[in-house]
């Protein structure tokens, strides 16, 4: 059987063929290239640089971050690195515009879900800080900011300086208020968890009305006889296995803590309302979440001019049995509790008429950090 002779030239081109699909068999890269990326070789090492295919045909209209708003009240806007250099911008150089410290934001760099590169930069959602701007409407609250982002030095620049709006909503709670309240009420220790488990900020703060969502703040009146409604709030525990208990309140006319003085006030014993108060007092919830709410009537020590507010908190394991009015363990303060103090101080409102005393406007709210007896269990 005679054989067919291919022709030089078409030896040689099939040779050259099965060698370019050979080389590119062997370019890989490890780990694998991202979504966006292309992988290349350079003096026989492989690596991954962004693919200027991938973003082809997008703008300055397509530089758009992308928002994450988490529970704990940190914004974190994410922009693609390969986008951005291929519009001209350094990633390095992401800021708020508005940056009065180096303390406003944070930035890093991560693999998001689209399996991009990105660059990201968190702030925290608090009103008056590094230039955050805050809105409120019915139950949300919004926070906005601003970005600058600068280019890439090159020897032709095709881009200018650019700011990149962001913002984040979120539902008006508890916590969110506090945070869009420029001076509240609150005071703030570290609770311990169960079992010598780490421990976890506690909050108290004092609140105008039962959405417990308008903090009183300094400088603000509060009168005799008007609801002030305390509220308590943990983060960090699972809240389907512990509760956040308050345990005892009491009212004094000084400031420093002296549980056997006679003068003392009961509000709270055991979990509930002090028996035979002479003003209104009412445990809203307490021992079945995170939080926990308590209303009392305003009034004032005779001679004094100061009200100040003492409760032991604690967390609770539901299997305790959390609710209810107890003195067993869920209901002793010595049982891993700690002390906050919230300190209504200042002159009575001259004018004001019958028993609608005010007290000033200062209101401040110290922390006692002082654990009580912690024994663990």
């Amino acid at each position: 059987m005679a054989r067919t002779r291919l022709p030089a030239m078409q030896i040689l081109s099939a040779f050259v063929l099965a060698a370019v699909l050979h080389h590119a068999e062997a370019l890989t890269c490890t780990p694998s290239c991202l979504n966006d990326e292309a992988c290349v070789t350079n003096a026989g090492v492989s690596s991954c640089i962004c693919n200027s295919t991938y973003y082809k045909g997008k703008t300055i209209s397509n530089l758009q971050p992308s928002v994450t708003c988490d529970g704990k009240g940190t914004i974190t806007p994410k922009f693609s690195i390969c986008l951005l250099n291929y519009l001209g911008y350094n990633e390095t150089t992401i800021q708020l515009k508005d940056h009065a410290s180096d303390n406003c934001s944070s930035t890093y760099t991560e693999v998001d879900a689209n399996n991009v590169r990105v660059q990201a930069l968190q702030v925290k959602a608090q009103v008056g800080q590094c230039g955050n701007r805050v809105t409120v409407i019915n139950s949300k609250v919004t926070y906005q900011n601003t970005l600058r982002i600068d280019i890439l030095k090159k020897l032709l620049a095709a881009a200018n300086p650019i700011e990149v709006n962001f913002s984040c909503s979120y539902n008006l709670t508890m916590q969110t208020s506090l945070n869009v309240t420029l001076n509240p009420i609150v005071s703030t220790t570290n609770l311990p968890g169960l079992y010598g488990e780490g421990s976890y900020p506690l909050t108290l703060a004092a609140f105008k009305s039962p959405s417990y969502t308008d903090p009183f703040q300094n400088g603000e009146s509060v009168n005799v006889q008007t609801n002030v409604y305390l509220g308590f709030l943990i983060n960090g525990p699972d809240g389907a296995n512990f509760t956040l208990r308050v345990v005892k309140c009491f009212a004094s006319p000084y400031n420093a803590r002296n549980d056997n003085d006679p003068n003392n006030v009961p509000i709270v014993e055991g979990g509930c309302p002090a028996p035979d108060a002479d003003f209104d007092v009412a445990v809203e919830q307490n021992g079945v979440a995170l939080e926990s709410r308590i209303r009392f009537s305003a009034f004032k020590f005779q001679d004094f001019d100061t009200l100040n507010i003492f409760c032991d908190a604690r967390l609770c394991d539901k299997s305790e049995g959390c609710t209810g009015c107890k003195s067993g363990k869920a209901s002793d303060p010595s049982l891993g509790a700690v002390s906050l103090s919230l300190n209504l101080d200042g002159q009575v409102n001259s004018g004001s008429s019958g028993t609608h005393a005010a007290f000033s406007a200062t209101m401040m709210i110290s922390c006692l950090l002082m654990f009580v007896f912690n024994k663990l269990y």
